[in-house]
């Protein structure tokens, strides 16, 4: 994540974590895709209890650093392929969630798929 101040045509907002119980709408640098990666446009975002102990400042420092985003659950929409993916199918696809989607990614990939 990369935040910025401007409101520039390639950021968007996002709520990030500044510190412990301290939560703030920011802006960043949307990513674009490397080499065998997709970039998933996120529509929902489910937090889980481990957030919430991101949040109450009950975790380990060695598994947190600020600031950073809470919300590991996702949906969205693939939006924009990197290189040597396996095809135009996957801007339609929806992403249940990221460790589906490099599972998913894994099996295309080794596939001759289009």
């Amino acid at each position: 994540m990369e935040l910025v101040d401007d409101k520039g045509p390639h950021t968007q907002v996002c709520a990030v974590m500044d510190g412990i119980g301290k939560v703030s709408n920011r802006r960043a640098l949307i990513p674009e895709p490397n080499e065998g990666e997709v970039r998933v446009k996120v529509k929902w975002v489910g937090i889980c209890g481990s957030d919430v102990e991101v949040f109450r400042g009950a975790r380990e420092p060695e598994f947190i650093s600020y600031p950073t985003r809470l919300g590991h659950e996702v949906a969205g929409v693939i939006d924009k392929v990197g290189k040597n993916m396996c095809g135009e199918h996957l801007r339609s696809m929806s992403a249940a969630s990221r460790s589906q989607l490099k599972c998913f990614l894994k099996i295309c990939h080794s596939s001759k798929a289009p």
